[in-house]
C-alpha cells in the first residue's frame, strides 16, 4: 500500500509539472492573436503543424523554456495548418517557423538552435538594449575599443530609422552575436574623425572589421538588407548557427570546404587577399565550411571530390559555379574576376545520360534537359521527385500509367527527373517534391502544373493545353467512348 500510493504520488507530482509547463506555452488563434503580441514586450511565437516532427521533438524544451522565462517573455504556440489566414499574413513557409514580437510588430526571425537554453539566450539577448548610448566623444571611444574586430553600426540622431535599426540590431544579435554591435550617439559630430566627413541626422556609419567603413543614408526600407551585407567578416566561417547571415543574402556566396583541422595556410591567405580586393564593390561573401561536420552540402554543390573544395553558391536559387583545373592564387582571382563581370556559367549538377531511354516514362538528367524537355516539337509533362518522397512514390504509378496510355501520341513527351541527382535550370528548381512542369510545343517556357494527380486529371489538363491535341484518349476513356455509343445503339 504504501509503495503503490507512494508512486501514485509521484506520477501525480510529475503529471502535474508537466501540466503546468506545457500551460506556460499560450495556445495562440485568431480571436487572441492581436492582443497576445500587443500587449507583450516580447512575444516568441512558434507557428506549428501537428504532424511536423521537428515541431514535436522541441515542443519539451520549447514548454520548459516557456516556465524559465515567465515574466521576461510570452512563448505562444500558433497552429499553423488552423490558423491559415495569420500563417499567411506572416508568410509561413515551413515548420517551425519562430518569430518575435515585440509590441505587436515582428521584430526578428528566429534562426537558432531548438533547445531550452538556446530559446533562453535568445530572449536574453533580446531584453538587453539594442545599441549603447553614447554620450559624449570618450563613451564612443570606448565602444569602439571594446568592440574591435566586430562591425560597429553607429546611428546619429535617429528619427525616422529608429525602428527599423532596433528590428535589425536585435536580428543581427540573433545570428551572430559575437561579429557585431550596435551604438547610438545624438551629436553627429561624435562620428567625423571616424567617418572622415560630417554625418546627417538619421545616418549610420559603419566601421568594418577590417576598419573600413561606409555610410547608410537612404531609405529605411534599404537599411536591413544593407546592415545584413555590411555586418559580414572579410572571409570566416560558415556554420549552422550563423546560416541566416549568409542564406537569406541578395548575393553568392563563395565557400572553401576543408576540414578545420587540416587548414592550407596558403589557400586561406589567398582567399583573404582576393576577399579584401571585391570588399569594396560588395559583389560576394567569402567563407569556408566545415567539410567533416557539412559534407553531405558539399555533395551537393558538387565539391565532396574536389582539393581544394571550392565553390560559388546561390542560397536562393540553388545555383552551383565550381571552380575547377589547377589551383594557383592567380587561377582563383582570374575565375573570381570573371565570375563577377558574368562570364561564369552555372555547373549543372547531372547523373550519367541512360545508354537506354524506353520505358514509357523517359528519364531525365541535367545534361539532357534542354535537349528533351525544351524540344519545341513535343508536348512535355515533367516531374522532379526526391527517391525518399512519399509523395512522389505515390505517383509514380499513376505517371507509368499515363505513359503507357498514351505511348502512341509521338508529339508527347511524360518524363521524371532525381532532383537530388541532377539540376533543371534556374527558373524550373524544385522547391518541394513532386514538382511539375508542363512545356507546351512551339516554346520553350515552362509553366508550373498545379491541378489534381489522377491520371484522369493529367488527361484533361494535356487536352486543354497541348499544342498537339490528337490521341489524348487513355484506355479507360476509349472504353468508355465504346460503352457509350453502343448503348446509343441499343437505344435506336
Amino acid at each position: 500500500m504504501i509503495r503503490t500510493s507512494s508512486f501514485t504520488v509521484f506520477a501525480a507530482l510529475a503529471f502535474f509539472v508537466a501540466v503546468s509547463a506545457a500551460d506556460d506555452v499560450v495556445v495562440g488563434n485568431k480571436d487572441n492573436f492581436d492582443s497576445l503580441i500587443a500587449g507583450e514586450e516580447l512575444t516568441l511565437v512558434k507557428f506549428f503543424a501537428p504532424w511536423c516532427g521537428h515541431c514535436k521533438k522541441m515542443a519539451g524544451d520549447f514548454q520548459e523554456a516557456a516556465t524559465e522565462l515567465k515574466g521576461k517573455a510570452t512563448l505562444v504556440d500558433l497552429d499553423a495548418t488552423v490558423e491559415k489566414d495569420l500563417a499567411q499574413k506572416y508568410e509561413i513557409r515551413g515548420f517551425p517557423t519562430l518569430k518575435l514580437f515585440s509590441k505587436g510588430e515582428v521584430i526578428s526571425d528566429y534562426k537558432g538552435g531548438r533547445t531550452k537554453d538556446d530559446f533562453i539566450k535568445y530572449i536574453e539577448r533580446a531584453l538587453l538594449p539594442y545599441a549603447v548610448e553614447c554620450a559624449d566623444a570618450d563613451e564612443l571611444a570606448k565602444f569602439v575599443a571594446d568592440n574591435k574586430g566586430k562591425a560597429l553600426f553607429i546611428a546619429a540622431k535617429l528619427d525616422k530609422l529608429k525602428p527599423i535599426f532596433k528590428k535589425t540590431s536585435m536580428s543581427l544579435r540573433d545570428v551572430s552575436p559575437d561579429s557585431v554591435a550596435f551604438a547610438s550617439v545624438e551629436d553627429t559630430a561624435f562620428l567625423k574623425e571616424l567617418a572622415g566627413k560630417d554625418l546627417e541626422a538619421d545616418s549610420v556609419l559603419l566601421v568594418r572589421d577590417d576598419e573600413s567603413t561606409d555610410v547608410f543614408s537612404d531609405d529605411a526600407d534599404a537599411f536591413e538588407q544593407w546592415a545584413s551585407v555590411g555586418s559580414l567578416p572579410l572571409y570566416a566561417e560558415l556554420s549552422r548557427d550563423n546560416a541566416g547571415l549568409y542564406t537569406e543574402l541578395d548575393k553568392p556566396v563563395f565557400i572553401l570546404f576543408q576540414d578545420p583541422e587540416k587548414k592550407n595556410k596558403d589557400v586561406n591567405d589567398d582567399i583573404t587577399e582576393i576577399a579584401k580586393s571585391h570588399r569594396s564593390s560588395g559583389a560576394l561573401a567569402f567563407t569556408w565550411i566545415n567539410s567533416v561536420d557539412l559534407k553531405s552540402f558539399a555533395e551537393h554543390v558538387g565539391v565532396a571530390d574536389k582539393d581544394p573544395a571550392i565553390v560559388i553558391y546561390e542560397f536562393k536559387s540553388d545555383q552551383k559555379y565550381v571552380f575547377s583545373g589547377d589551383y594557383s592564387k592567380e587561377a582563383l582571382k582570374a575565375w573570381i574576376d570573371k565570375f563577377v563581370t558574368g562570364d561564369v556559367s552555372a555547373t549543372i549538377k547531372s547523373a550519367p545520360i541512360p545508354e537506354t531511354n524506353e520505358e514509357p516514362v523517359k528519364i531525365i538528367v541535367g545534361d539532357t534537359w534542354t535537349e528533351i524537355v525544351e524540344d519545341e516539337s513535343k508536348d512535355v509533362l515533367i516531374e522532379q521527385y526526391a527517391p525518399w518522397c512519399g509523395h512522389c512514390k505515390k505517383l509514380a504509378p499513376i505517371l507509368d500509367e499515363l505513359a503507357s496510355d498514351l505511348k502512341g501520341v509521338e508529339t508527347l513527351v511524360i518524363a521524371k527527373m532525381d532532383a537530388t541527382a541532377n539540376d533543371a535550370p534556374k527558373e524550373y528548381k524544385a522547391r518541394g517534391y513532386p514538382t511539375l512542369h508542363f512545356f507546351a510545343a512551339g516554346s520553350k517556357t515552362g509553366v508550373p502544373y498545379e491541378g489534381g494527380r489522377s491520371k484522369e486529371d493529367f488527361v484533361k489538363f494535356l487536352k486543354e493545353n497541348a499544342t498537339h491535341k490528337e490521341g489524348f484518349e487513355t484506355k479507360e476513356t476509349s472504353e468508355e467512348a465504346k460503352e457509350t455509343v453502343d448503348e446509343e445503339k441499343e437505344e435506336l
